[in-house]
C-alpha cells in the first residue's frame, strides 16, 4: 500500500492544480477545459508509465485516479455525463500508461 502514496499525492496535485493554473492563463474560456484535460491526461499517463516501470501493473491505480477525479468533479459541480466521460478518459490514460511502463520494465533474474 505504501507504493501508492507518492502516486496519489502526485495525482491530487495534478487533478486539482493543473486546471487552476490553466484557468490563470488568458485564453478563450471554452478552450480551458480542453487544455486542462489534455495536460492532465498527458501527465497522468507519464506518471502511470513510471509507476508501471517501477511497481508492475496494478488495477488499484486506475481506481485511485477515478476516485480522485470524481471527487474533483463533484467539488466543481460537473454535469453527470461530463463527469463519467472524463473519468473514463482518465482511467484509460492510467491503464495505457501503466501497461506501457510494464513493457519498459527490466526483466528480473
Amino acid at each position: 500500500m505504501k507504493k501508492y502514496i507518492p502516486f496519489t499525492i502526485e495525482m491530487i496535485i495534478l487533478i486539482f492544480l493543473i486546471p487552476f493554473l490553466v484557468s490563470m492563463i488568458p485564453i478563450i474560456s471554452g478552450i480551458t477545459d480542453m487544455v486542462s484535460l489534455v495536460f492532465n491526461m498527458l501527465f497522468i499517463t507519464i506518471f502511470a508509465i513510471f509507476f508501471g516501470r517501477k511497481h508492475r501493473f496494478s488495477w488499484l491505480l486506475p481506481v485511485i485516479t477515478a476516485v480522485l477525479f470524481l471527487f474533483y468533479a463533484y467539488l466543481n459541480q460537473f454535469v453527470i455525463a461530463k463527469m463519467v466521460f472524463y473519468t473514463v478518459l482518465y482511467v484509460i490514460a492510467t491503464v495505457v500508461g501503466n501497461v506501457t511502463g510494464l513493457m519498459f520494465r527490466k526483466k528480473e533474474k
